[in-house]
């Protein structure tokens, strides 16, 4: 072989391994940049677990249940309707890794949809007990509200229009729930309503109280579910539920600056309200009022703005703007 050929066969195959070497380089470049985007989507949805945590119970981080949950001990867990984490890993539209796990998680969370249409809490409430005779199994407007909203934002952002079905089952049961679980004020085209936070299937239940953020969340959905299923009854539910906000405004109203907590079965408003979550619940019901009716409701912009004015008077921050 001439000397030519040598070095040509032998830049040929300097060529082919160098190409070779490249393509390995390559495959193991994107291995390692998906193992960094799913290590940062587990890192971002831990982040926001202990943060929601911090912010919204007593305990520091996801490793304990509340003492008030039965039964108890330092090593129980309890699986919540709510899957907040889930839900806002499905909403994180610039990360797909994290985008994968919420949906996954999400799909199984709806095949605890019950009968009814709702995902029972398993997990015993001394105090719902005590107060309300509400056993393990209840049904928590708040928790459940929180989840199916977050099908829908799935159906919006990625085009998951199958799970709107199993959604719609629980916007049914949610209308028929508040028809029959409510507080009425006003009468005939002015009448409102706000909606109780709990009940059990087993009847043995009291009426328990409707919390500002709850009813607020709830007519968030329906307005939401009113526009994924083109349905208007929803969002007829819903502007009832924001007159019973209207109707009842004077009662919100505490004399250090703060709204109350919740409206209770024998006519009253009381205890602590959250530092920011209802101010958020408000402020989102009152972009979706706006967008249906062509302006702001005059009752919530006053409700948001005493509580906007106590929460920068204690240093509260984190809430949306």
């Amino acid at each position: 072989m001439k000397n030519s050929t040598k070095v040509k066969a032998g830049l040929l195959l300097t060529s082919l391994a160098c190409a070779a070497g490249a393509t390995a380089a390559l495959v193991m470049l994107q291995k390692k940049r998906e193992e960094e985007v799913y290590h940062e989507a587990e890192l971002k949805a831990m982040d926001e677990l202990e943060e929601m945590m911090r912010a919204e119970s007593d305990c520091a981080s996801c490793a304990c249940a509340p003492s008030t949950y039965y039964p108890f001990d330092e090593n129980y867990f309890y699986s919540l309707p709510a899957a907040h984490i889930a839900g806002k890993m499905a909403n994180d539209t610039d990360q797909p890794a994290s985008r994968a796990i919420g949906l996954a998680m999400i799909d199984l969370m709806r095949e605890q949809q019950n009968e009814y249409g709702f995902i029972p809490s398993q997990a015993g409430s001394t105090w719902l007990k005590t107060d309300y005779g509400i056993e393990p199994g209840y049904y928590d407007t708040r928790f459940n509200t929180d989840f199916w909203l977050a099908n829908i934002n799935a159906a919006e952002n990625f085009g998951v229009t199958g799970w709107l079905d199993k959604t719609r089952k629980y916007a049914d049961f949610l209308v028929s729930f508040a028809e029959q679980h409510h507080f009425t004020f006003g009468a005939s085209d002015d009448e409102g309503w706000l909606v109780q936070d709990y009940w059990h299937p087993n009847g043995e239940s009291s009426p328990t109280h409707a919390s500002l953020n709850h009813h607020a969340a709830e007519a968030e959905f329906l307005y939401r579910m009113a526009d994924a299923v083109d349905e208007d009854s929803y969002a007829v539910l819903a502007d009832r539920m924001v007159r019973g906000i209207e109707q009842s405004e004077l009662l919100w109203y505490k004399p250090d600056g703060d709204l109350n907590y919740s409206y209770k079965p024998n006519g009253t408003c009381s205890g602590q309200d959250y530092p920011y979550l209802t101010y958020n619940d408000l402020l989102e019901l009152q972009r979706l009022y706006a967008a249906r009716h062509g302006q702001e409701n005059p009752a919530i912009a006053r409700l948001l703005q005493v509580k906007l004015t106590w929460m920068n008077k204690n240093g509260v921050t984190g809430y949306n703007k």
